[in-house]
């Protein structure tokens, strides 16, 4: 079967200097996407990774930041609203460490 195209911008190298991420933490930039696509975007990210992974997001949607808060809490992930840059918001999501909602 062919490789499955990887969500656009997505990185595990070096996270560029703006991101909030670290070594160890994948990006997600999502920024110029507008609803549902961050959303998507992260859903499938996140299906790739294993649990404890941690993953920074950047977007430009400004209801974005909701509904990855939203999907963490439904989805027992832990969520931290990062300082937004002048351009875009940023968020940290820490897979599989929360008790997903009922």
């Amino acid at each position: 079967a062919p490789d499955r195209p990887r969500p656009m911008h997505f990185d595990t190298s070096a996270p560029p200097p703006d991101s909030s991420a670290s070594l160890g933490e994948s990006l997600l930039d999502t920024r110029g996407d507008f609803c549902p696509l961050p959303l998507l975007k992260l859903r499938r990210t996140a299906a790739r990774l294993e649990a404890g992974a941690c993953l920074v997001i950047l977007s430009t949607d400004p209801l974005a930041t909701l509904d990855f808060e939203a999907w963490c809490l439904r989805e027992g992930h832990a969520f931290e609203a990062l300082p937004d840059a002048t351009d875009h918001q940023r968020s940290r999501i820490r897979l599989g460490v929360g008790t997903p909602a009922q």
